[in-house]
């Protein structure tokens, strides 16, 4: 609205009109659908303070469901919890109570962002930063009820700059992650496979050139 008001909105595919979900002097960002199709997660900045709502795609009420700001939300597969960044480290939110677990603890300097669940098994894929903008990719496994099972492991150790986007692969057996081979050129972020099971070399991946942002 007026190059000022950011909202989320709905618009079927082939079709000319749209839903706007949300209104008012806040400002939303960032929707992540649920894979049930039920729920659209989304951040708002109130002029104060980041929240993290509900809501559902044909509109109604929203629900909030956390108090502050996640830098990356991604949802588990039965819908039901959310993988939130924050300051502190990666929480799982529950959908249904709010109840905030702690699942990442990055050592003092570092930040863990750009949280995204395995589609089928469970595990996140993150990126770990430092104050400089270098990064690292890291694997955390999980149990069924989705504690964390064991530390996070790199898979890859670079260091390397980026700007942001992670997604997995084909077959869950790599990541494609945008990062920068260095942190002096501005949109120097191409996207590269990286093996996710094994510790094989990170490749870029053809044709795709600079500025790549947010694979999906």
């Amino acid at each position: 609205e007026n190059h000022d008001k950011w909202h989320i909105y709905v618009k079927p595919v082939a079709a000319a009109n749209y839903l706007q979900l949300t209104r008012g002097d806040g400002q939303e960002s960032y929707p992540k659908w649920s894979p049930d199709g039920q729920w659209i997660a989304f951040q708002r900045w109130d002029g104060k303070k980041w929240q993290t709502f509900l809501m559902s795609p044909i509109g109604g009420n929203e629900r909030k469901i956390h108090e502050g700001g996640c830098a990356g939300l991604s949802w588990f597969s039965d819908s039901k919890e959310l993988a939130c960044a924050t300051r502190s480290g990666i929480v799982l939110i529950s959908t249904e109570t709010g109840e905030a677990k702690q699942l990442t603890s990055p050592p003092k300097g570092r930040f863990d962002g750009e949280p995204v669940f395995s589609p089928e098994n469970p595990q996140l894929l993150f990126v770990r930063t430092g104050q400089s903008s270098d990064a690292d990719l890291f694997l955390l496994e999980l149990n069924p009820d989705l504690s964390p099972r064991g530390n996070p492991r790199a898979i890859t150790t670079k260091h390397i700059g980026t700007e942001g986007g992670v997604a997995w692969g084909h077959e869950e057996n790599e990541a494609i992650w945008s990062a920068s081979l260095t942190t002096d050129e501005v949109s120097a972020e191409t996207l590269f496979r990286v093996p996710v099971g094994n510790n094989g070399p990170m490749q870029p991946i053809p044709f795709i050139g600079l500025g790549a942002f947010d694979p999906a």
